[in-house]
């Protein structure tokens, strides 16, 4: 999934069409941090997006996106900003706060298989990323304040709005994550859905080799005065 689907895909949401307008849209993605999952509460906490300098060099100063559009009126919590393929998301943003300059969220996960299994895969390290969608309202080319702040960037976002956060589909550690398909503690189809490439399903397990083959006798039928004898 690329910068430019996602975007899309925020842009193109018909409940975001009012909010979107014809301003900047911007997706930016960061790993959660310090994650926690409450499985009885169905709820997963953390950070979802920092200030630092981004790959793309550039910087959100996450303490003045505004969220007065989410989740005060749009609480829905996607899987890559897909609402064609998950229409109802995976997920219902439970509380937002800025901590510092961090944007710190509380997300419900729906008690639904992809739901369940989400919540396994962070908690076993497999899935540790959040993806942010906003408009931008100002930015441009960093101040050198800026530059001494948060180091060298190309691009300052210094106020936006927040339109909608997904998790996304790119695990952490595909490693892990084929390991919880490999042991039955999430389904396949939900790991390629959170991220694992939809390869052939021996992928995913150790393979045999000849040795451990227990190869089937095939009968012999033969004949021995007119009586069919069948040998093994």
């Amino acid at each position: 999934m690329n910068l430019q689907e996602r975007i899309d895909r925020i842009a193109k949401n018909p409940v975001h069409r009012e909010a979107v307008g014809d301003g900047l849209v911007l997706v930016k993605s960061a790993t959660i941090a310090t994650p926690y999952v409450d499985h009885d509460q169905r709820l997963v906490k953390g950070i979802i997006s920092t200030p630092n300098v981004d790959e793309d060099q550039e910087v959100v100063q996450c303490n003045n996106l505004s969220t007065e559009y989410f989740p005060t009126n749009i609480k829905t919590v996607y899987i890559d900003h897909d609402y064609n393929k998950y229409p109802l998301g995976v997920g219902v943003c439970r509380s937002m706060a800025v901590r510092g300059e961090n944007l710190y969220a509380q997300t419900y996960i729906l008690p639904t298989s992809l739901g369940d299994d989400l919540m396994v895969a962070i908690e076993h390290e497999a899935v540790r990323h959040f993806s942010i969608g906003a408009r931008a309202t100002d930015y441009g080319p960093p101040t050198e304040d800026e530059i001494a702040k948060y180091g060298p960037h190309k691009c300052n976002i210094r106020k936006g709005k927040l339109i909608e956060y997904s998790f996304t589909a790119m695990p952490a550690n595909a490693n892990a994550m084929m390991e919880l398909v490999s042991k039955s503690m999430i389904r396949r189809d939900n790991a390629v859905a959170l991220g694992l490439p939809d390869t052939p399903v021996r992928k995913y397990f150790p393979t045999l080799g000849d040795a451990d083959i227990v190869r089937a006798k095939v009968p012999k039928v033969i004949e021995v005065d007119g009586i069919e004898i069948v040998v093994l």
